[in-house]
């Protein structure tokens, strides 16, 4: 519980009960591959054992109850939101200029650098709010960004909340363009080494 809250053990110590404890692997099976068939992938077999294996992972002992609980909640909400994205995206896209992949270990600068390409050269970063809700809800661009920041609004005051501390090594609000730990959410890879 290093860059988490004290007052989070008792909300681990109520999940900590039988029921509460591990996630239940049909029904959370049941609920990824439901949103997985909506992208309409031909390999459902790898899918399958994909979702098993990572269900597996989330009730081992890497985590605490409180970790599974939210792990679940968060990569459920990630496919659901990467499901919406792929719904909507259209022929615009090959439009676009080759993306800029920026790679590098924690804490080596590739945050200076993402945002040293973004502010100097012609290219696009994503804020925060975008990553948080990438899909366009609404075709009216004004009402659109504003619902999508509001609905970004929640996840980041979670996050502050549950790791306050975190904001003193990598500053984030929701302008800030975010390149690392948000976007991989969305691939069932962050969150987990914070909250449990």
């Amino acid at each position: 519980m290093k860059y988490s809250r004290l007052d989070l053990q008792l909300f681990n110590s109520l999940l900590s009960l039988p029921y509460f404890s591990h996630i239940n692997k049909q029904k959370f099976s049941h609920k990824i591959l439901r949103q997985i068939k909506l992208l309409n992938f031909k390999q459902s077999k790898n899918i399958d054992i994909i979702t098993e294996k990572y269900v597996n992972h989330i009730n081992s002992d890497l985590f605490t109850p409180l970790g599974r609980r939210l792990h679940s909640i968060l990569s459920s909400k990630s496919l659901s939101e990467g499901v919406k994205l792929h719904k909507s995206i259209n022929s615009k896209v090959e439009n676009l200029k080759s993306p800029i992949f920026v790679i590098g270990l924690p804490r080596s600068g590739t945050t200076n650098l993402h945002n040293l390409i973004i502010n100097n050269f012609d290219t696009h970063g994503l804020r925060y709010w975008e990553l948080s809700s990438p899909a366009n809800l609404f075709s009216n661009n004004y009402f659109d960004e504003k619902f999508r920041r509001f609905k970004s609004k929640f996840g980041f005051y979670l996050y502050r909340y549950l790791v306050p501390s975190i904001q003193s090594m990598h500053k984030v609000d929701m302008n800030t363009y975010e390149e690392c730990w948000h976007f991989q959410k969305n691939f069932f890879l962050c969150y987990n080494f914070v909250i449990q």
